[in-house]
């Protein structure tokens, strides 16, 4: 019988390294999202984004931040971000904009 290494029998994918930048990247965002939010919701009483159960904002911000992680990993493909730290970036601007 043959043995197969260790690493063939473990189940799931690798983990994720969560790196600074995904924090650094989040807290950049944030007062971004913030005066977004703050323009469209008392400045022009406007659409209320947080009124909607998925942030309009949140969810436009995210689908930038991946389309240039695409960018990037095309052209780095280490500096591209993980499916982890593109979780904490999302759930930074959320909760901020909640």
């Amino acid at each position: 019988m043959s043995k197969t290494p260790a690493k063939q029998l473990r189940q799931g994918p690798e983990p994720s390294l969560l790196r600074l930048r995904a924090f650094l990247i989040g807290l950049t965002l944030v007062p971004v999202n913030n005066a977004w939010v703050l323009m469209m919701e008392k400045v022009r009483e406007g659409p209320y984004p947080t009124v909607i159960s998925l942030f309009v904002n949140t969810i436009f911000i995210l689908a930038v931040v991946a389309a240039l992680n695409t960018i990037v990993k095309r052209l780095r493909p280490s500096w591209a971000l993980s499916m982890a730290e593109m979780l904490v970036v999302y759930s930074m601007i959320a909760i901020a904009t909640a």
